[in-house]
C-alpha cells in the first residue's frame, strides 16, 4: 500500500470542490435559462413548426448545456485517480 501525503488529499479535495461548484453554476444557470425561455418567448412558431416557447425549452437549451457541460469538463476538470 502506498504512503498518501497530506498535499494530495487536500489537492484533491479542493479539486473535487472546484468541479462541483462548475457543476453546481452550470445547473443553476441552465435552471435560469429555462425559466426565462418560459416568460420571455412568446406563443410564435419557431424553425420547427413548435411554439418558441417549446422550441427552447425542448431543444435549443438542453443542446447548449450539453455542450455548455462538455467544453466545462475537457476545459476546467482534471483527470486524478481515487486510489491514492
Amino acid at each position: 500500500m502506498k504512503a498518501v501525503s497530506v498535499s494530495s488529499v487536500c489537492s484533491n479535495k479542493r479539486e473535487l470542490n472546484r468541479e462541483a461548484c462548475w457543476a453546481f453554476g452550470l445547473t443553476i444557470l441552465y435552471g435560469v435559462a429555462w425559466s426565462m425561455a418560459l416568460v420571455i418567448a412568446d406563443s410564435r412558431l419557431g424553425v420547427v413548426g413548435v411554439p418558441l416557447w417549446f422550441e427552447w425549452v425542448a431543444l435549443r437549451l438542453p443542446i447548449l448545456f450539453i455542450v455548455s457541460c462538455t467544453v466545462i469538463i475537457r476545459c476546467y476538470f482534471r483527470h486524478f485517480s481515487f486510489d491514492n
